[in-house]
């Protein structure tokens, strides 16, 4: 069985690395795989990057314990997509992403997928 998960509610734009806060962490207890994809509509500045890593914990009242399980492609252009697969999914889930380049660099952003559990 799988239920469609969304980190993102709507699009995020980002001026600096960010983590997901712990309050939008998403629960996905039970979940034994996470098909994930990332879409990038905007990338901007000098040489911009966008690296988003995927972390899970059992507990989301602390920023003590969360272990990263996958790391999408390096974005570098923008109006691409990426997908991952991840496994070892603990109860919670939360996006952590780092932005790179020069010139003031923006992205813009959804992840966006299905919980498996099996």
């Amino acid at each position: 069985m799988s239920s469609e998960i969304k980190f993102t509610q709507q699009v995020q734009r980002i001026t600096a690395t960010t983590t997901q806060p712990l309050t939008q962490a998403l629960r996905v207890g039970g979940a034994k795989q996470l098909d994930l994809l990332l879409s990038c509509p905007g990338l901007t500045g000098t040489s911009p990057t966008l690296l988003v890593g995927i972390y899970t914990s059992m507990q989301n009242d602390n920023e003590d314990a969360w272990a990263l399980i996958g790391t999408f492609t390096q974005v570098t252009s923008a109006n691409k997509y990426y997908a991952l697969t991840v496994t070892g999914v603990l109860k919670y889930v939360r996006y952590y992403a780092e932005l790179g380049g020069t010139g003031s660099p923006t992205a813009t952003f959804d992840i966006s997928g299905y919980a498996r559990d099996a």
